[in-house]
C-alpha cells in the first residue's frame, strides 16, 4: 500500500532531487505540515505530484 504522506528524506530516496524538495517546501510551506518532534516536513503525496506537474509546465514553455 502506498503512503499518502512523505518526508523529504523519503522523496530523495525515491529519486527526487534535493532542489525540488527544497523548492516545494519553500513555495508550499503552509501545505507541507511540519512534524514538531523532529522538524521534518510531511508532504502530502497528491499535493506534491500536482505541484510537480505545475513546475514542469511552467519550466517548459511551448508545450
Amino acid at each position: 500500500m502506498e503512503k499518502e504522506v512523505y518526508t523529504i528524506t523519503e522523496l530523495k530516496q525515491l529519486g527526487y532531487p534535493d532542489e525540488i524538495c527544497r523548492n516545494y517546501t519553500r513555495s508550499k510551506g503552509t501545505q507541507a505540515m511540519r512534524n514538531g518532534l523532529r522538524g521534518k516536513w510531511l508532504i502530502p503525496k497528491d499535493h506534491f505530484n500536482t505541484w510537480l506537474q505545475q513546475q514542469k509546465k511552467s519550466s517548459s514553455p511551448g508545450k
